[in-house]
């Protein structure tokens, strides 16, 4: 068997007063019975821009093998592929 990686890395930063990000990439093994060992990963980011204080637009994107969702041995293997815009305003 192999020897477990650390599951998940993590950064982000703000790049500007007004700009940060925040990316996210994990993976490992996941054997189940009578299939080949698997290696899913995963990985995310976001994108936030935010001009002022009550207003931020999120723009976020990610990807995934489809072993970190199977439930049984005879599904086909997929990537999954996920994005998405939104904004938030607070009043305060």
């Amino acid at each position: 068997m192999p020897r477990p990686i650390d599951p998940a890395r993590q950064a982000s930063a703000r790049l500007t007063r007004w700009l940060d990000y925040s990316v996210e990439v994990a993976g490992g093994w996941q054997r189940e019975p009578e299939t080949p060992l698997e290696n899913p990963i995963q990985v995310s980011g976001r994108l936030a821009w935010h001009p002022s204080d009550n207003f931020r637009v999120l723009i976020e994107v990610g990807r995934t093998t489809s072993s970190l969702d199977r439930v049984t041995a005879d599904r086909k293997p997929y990537t999954r592929r996920v994005g998405s815009v939104g904004f938030v305003y607070s009043f305060h």
